[in-house]
C-alpha cells in the first residue's frame, strides 16, 4: 500500500499555527472534521479531545512527489505542528470465499439457541463501516435504513474550500449496482442477521444497524470522518473490520484514526477493530495496535470435536480477542437463497461487535459519554474487563469469547 503523497494530514497547536499552514503556497487546507450537516461549526466550548480533534486538517498539494517530501519535513520539523502524515490507504482484512461450509462457530463461542431469541430492552446501533451493505436482504432489519442517517456514502467525500462535503445525498439503495456490497453484507450479517430460521442468525439480531460505506479505496481521512459520524449519530458499537500495517516511510500513519477513535470513546462508543491476517503482532497494524479500541484475531477449528486454535494468518497481541474466522457463512449481497463463504479476521471483529451490542442491550451504563472538559475514557478497556474467555492455544491474548458466560455474569447497574 502506499501513502498518497499528495494528501498530508496536519494537526496544529493553535489558531496561529493554522493561519501559517493557510500561508504557505500550493497547497489547499480542508478542515478534516468539518461536515455540511453540522450547523455552528465550531463549537464554542470544545474539550481536550474534541479540540485535538478540530485541530486536525487535510493538505492536498499541487506540488511533485519528491517536493511533496519536503514538505513532509519541514512540517514534522514545525514546533507548532504536533504530527504530520501522508492519508495511508486502508484494507478490508478478509480472503477470498472458501467452499466449506462446515458450520461450528456457534459452538465455538458457546452462543447457544436460548441466547439466540431476546427482548432487546435498549436497542444498541452498531455503525459497520465497510463496503456497504445490502440492506434489502430480509434477513435484516430493515428498520435499521428507515432513515437516511443510517444509511451513508463515504467514498464520494470531496475536499474544497476548507469544508468536507458528501455530494452524494440520497440514501444508499439495496445492492446499489456498480457496488460491492459482499463483505459488509457478510459482516452485517455475523452482528445482527435476524432469527428467522434461514440462513443464519447474528450475534445481536435485534441491533439496528448503520451501512457506512467507506469501500473500495478508503484512506484514513475518510476514515476517520467516517468514525466521527457514526459517534455523532449515536451509533455504541462501531465495528471496522480493516486496517494497514505501519510504513516506514509514513511513521505518524493512523495518528488522525486515533485521534477519531478517542473522539468516539468519548461519546461512548466502542469501536471494534479486525487485527489483520498476516501472522504478526497487532504492534505492526493501525487501528489493530491502538490501545483505545478492542482487537479481534481469527480462531479455527482443530483436530478433534471442540477444540478450537488460533489461525496461523491471524496477527495477534497480548490485547487481542479472539472470535471464529475461518470459512465463515453468512448473508449474500444481491441472492437471498445462498450463503457466502468468507474467512479473515474481518469476520472475527464481527462477531465481537455483536456480543458488545448485546452488553450494552443488557446493560447501557456500562459505558457512559465522558462529561464535558474531560479526557476520553476507555470504552476498550472497559468493556474487554467484562467479556469472558475461554483459553486459545497458540495465542496470546485473552482467549476465544464465551457469550453464554459474558452475558451470565454482567453486572445489574442502575
Amino acid at each position: 500500500m502506499t501513502p498518497i503523497y499528495n494528501r498530508l494530514i496536519v494537526q496544529y497547536k493553535d489558531e496561529v499555527a493554522f493561519q501559517r499552514l493557510k500561508e504557505r503556497s500550493n497547497m489547499e487546507v480542508n478542515k478534516l472534521y468539518h461536515m455540511e450537516y453540522e450547523e455552528g461549526f465550531p463549537p464554542k466550548s470544545l474539550s481536550p479531545i474534541e479540540r485535538r480533534m478540530f485541530n486536525t486538517v487535510l493538505i492536498t498539494s499541487s506540488l511533485p512527489t519528491e517536493s511533496n517530501q519536503a514538505l513532509y519535513e519541514s512540517l514534522s520539523e514545525d514546533p507548532d505542528i504536533e504530527f504530520v502524515q501522508y492519508d495511508q490507504k486502508y484494507e478490508l482484512f478478509a480472503k477470498m470465499p472458501s467452499q466449506s461450509t462446515t458450520k461450528w462457530w456457534f459452538s465455538a463461542i458457546r452462543y447457544k439457541r436460548s441466547l439466540m431469541s431476546y427482548e432487546s430492552l435498549h436497542p444498541v446501533k452498531v455503525a459497520v463501516i465497510d463496503s456497504g451493505i445490502d440492506h434489502g436482504h430480509p434477513d435484516l432489519n430493515q428498520r435499521s435504513f428507515s432513515t437516511a442517517v443510517n444509511r451513508r456514502d463515504f467514498t464520494n467525500l470531496i475536499w474544497s474550500n476548507g469544508t468536507l462535503t458528501n455530494p452524494d445525498g440520497e440514501p444508499i439503495p439495496p445492492s446499489q449496482p456498480g457496488y460491492n456490497d459482499l463483505h459488509g453484507t457478510h459482516v452485517a450479517g455475523i452482528i445482527a442477521a435476524l432469527y428467522n430460521n434461514t440462513h443464519t442468525v447474528g450475534v445481536a439480531n435485534n441491533a439496528p444497524l448503520m451501512n457506512l460505506r467507506a469501500y473500495p479505496d478508503p484512506t484514513e481521512a475518510t476514515l476517520c470522518a467516517a468514525i466521527r459520524y457514526a459517534a455523532d449519530n449515536k451509533a455504541r458499537v462501531i465495528n471496522a473490520s480493516w486496517g494497514t500495517r505501519i510504513d516506514a516511510s509514513n511513521l505518524n500513519v493512523g495518528s488522525a484514526l486515533r485521534t477519531a477513535i478517542d473522539y468516539a470513546c468519548s461519546k461512548g462508543t466502542v469501536v471494534v477493530c479486525a487485527a489483520g491476517d498476516d501472522g504478526v503482532d497487532v504492534s505492526q497494524y493501525v487501528p489493530a495496535g491502538f490501545d483505545n479500541v478492542i482487537t479481534v484475531g481469527s480462531v479455527k477449528k482443530g483436530a478433534t470435536a471442540g477444540n478450537y486454535i488460533k489461525s496461523e494468518s491471524s496477527n495477534d497481541g497480548a490485547r487481542v480477542i479472539s472470535a471464529p474466522g475461518v470459512r465463515i457463512s453468512s448473508l449474500h449481497a444481491g441472492n437471498n437463497n445462498v450463503m457466502l463463504i468468507d474467512s479473515g479476521t474481518s469476520m472475527s471483529a464481527a462477531y465481537v461487535s455483536g456480543l458488545v451490542a448485546r452488553m450494552l442491550d443488557r446493560e447501557p451504563n456500562l459505558i457512559e459519554p465522558v462529561a464535558a472538559g474531560a479526557g476520553p475514557c476507555n470504552a476498550a478497556d472497559i468493556i474487554l474487563n467484562h467479556i469472558h474467555t475461554n483459553p486459545l492455544p497458540g495465542s496470546i491474548g485473552h482467549g476465544i469469547i464465551d457469550v453464554e458466560a459474558t452475558l451470565s455474569n454482567l453486572p445489574d447497574l442502575p
